[in-house]
């Protein structure tokens, strides 16, 4: 019996291969890389959305229904419900009648925006809602057009942790790419352009929609404040030293100099 514990025990602890965990580190990047070119985009287009509406003209609608819909996802008490409003409505335009189903910029469903979606049911519900129609595509509407800052929060928290990892595996990869055609400056720019990455998708908010931020909105800009004052820090410093960022080379047996 112990020996069967100990063979066991023995086979538990033992390290795997060194090339699987090579590819398995390559795997968790790749994955962690594409949930990050996600979020990117997915802040980018709620960005460009909110710009967009901005000019929008207020029309009146009539609500033709409006519910939340709860979805449940996992088991006991890893269970979570996550909540959207559906709903349809109508309105005039230009003396054309058109149909409408966007509620906000928001995407899918979550579970952190309860108070949001109160807000967007009293609207709805109200004895005048309007919606915010694109008067260059008449057919495009939106009935709350401000910023859905809850996901935007979401977005840029994730986009940093975990999602870093993937980040620093696309840009790791893409200065590895230019190194071997030659290229050796992009990758003395590492670590200023990771912080600018991460730092820069929080200053939207504060520019175009400052009265949606709320605390804990601005308490994400000002951690992002300092990480681009240190990332511009350090690419200024990389512009006048050419020498800081290079990796040093570890010197090979028999060979006295290493390189800068």
């Amino acid at each position: 019996m112990t020996d069967i514990r100990s063979r066991f025990s023995e086979r538990m602890t033992r390290k795997a291969p060194a090339w699987v965990e090579q590819y398995l580190s390559y795997f968790v990047g790749t994955v962690f890389g594409c949930v990050a070119i996600a979020l990117i985009w997915l802040l980018v287009t709620m960005y460009g959305n909110h710009h967009a509406a901005r000019s929008w003209v207020a029309t009146p609608v009539e609500v033709l229904s409006a519910e939340v819909r709860t979805s449940r996802s996992g088991v006991g008490l890893r269970a979570t419900f996550n909540s959207r409003i559906r709903a349809e409505y109508r309105y005039r335009f230009d003396g054309s009648e058109y149909a409408g189903d966007r509620v906000d910029f928001g995407f899918g469903s979550d579970n952190f925006a309860d108070k949001r979606r109160a807000r967007q049911m009293a609207l709805l519900h109200s004895s005048s809602p309007v919606a915010y129609v694109n008067p260059a595509r008449p057919a495009e509407s939106v009935l709350d057009r401000s910023l859905p800052m809850e996901q935007v929060n979401f977005g840029i928290i994730f986009l940093f942790f975990p999602c870093g990892l993937g980040t620093a595996m696309v840009l790791g990869g893409m200065t590895a790419l230019a190194a071997r055609i030659g290229w050796v400056w992009p990758g003395r720019f590492f670590g200023p352009v990771f912080g600018l990455v991460h730092s820069l998708p929080a200053f939207y908010a504060p520019l175009y929609a400052p009265d949606d931020l709320g605390p804990f909105g601005w308490l994400i800009v000002a951690v992002a404040v300092i990480v681009l004052i240190v990332s511009i820090r350090s690419v200024w410093r990389r512009i006048q030293d050419p020498t800081l960022g290079l990796t040093v080379r570890q010197p090979r047996q028999g060979d006295s100099t290493g390189r800068r």
